[in-house]
């Protein structure tokens, strides 16, 4: 009975855990040519909704501008515009996790005077920053009767069968007498 409280109550605080996650992924090896490459992104606990934006800086060039339609998962990819010039690029993706933070990713790559694209595979510790962006969320009453209901619907069982085996023996007789 102990544990089984314990695993209640870990999955209620579980409940109001908010751990994001938010990635932004070139998906081709570096040395890939441009009309190869397409760019991901991908995440979860995002709120519903909200507008996850892809872009390239500088000069701007918006890839994607979608909406989050289930928070549980979404998955995006466009291919990199092929008229990219050889150069420096910012890649930068944006979303809204599920408690209102904004949540950013920045990815640099190259472009070469041959149309290869180039880019350092370790930019982003996305482990890390999914443990710096884990948040507990405020209780709604939602949360309240989504977690506690059928405890407390069993314990107002208990308590109404504590009371009335109480109160029905310790009541006086009544209808027959006997004399």
């Amino acid at each position: 009975v102990e544990g089984t409280r314990q695993a209640a109550a870990e999955q209620a605080i579980d409940d109001l855990r908010s751990s994001p996650s938010f990635s932004l992924d070139i998906m081709a090896g570096p040395g890939a040519p441009i009309e190869n490459v397409e760019v991901g992104v991908n995440g979860w606990d995002l709120k519903e909704g909200s507008m996850v934006t892809l872009e390239i800086e500088e000069p701007f060039l918006s890839l994607l501008s979608e909406e989050v339609a289930d928070s549980d998962y979404f998955y995006e990819s466009r291919p990199l515009p092929g008229n990219l010039g050889a150069g420096d690029y910012l890649l930068s993706a944006k979303a809204t996790s599920v408690d209102g933070r904004m949540l950013l990713r920045e990815l640099e790559f190259s472009v070469s005077d041959e149309g290869e694209v180039f880019w350092s595979m370790d930019q982003i510790d996305y482990r890390k920053l999914e443990q710096e962006e884990a948040v507990i969320i405020d209780a709604d009453a939602s949360w309240f009767i989504r977690s506690f209901l059928p405890a407390l619907v069993l314990l107002g069982i208990a308590l109404s069968g504590i009371y009335f085996s109480l109160t029905e023996r310790n009541r006086s007789p009544r209808g027959l007498r006997v004399s």
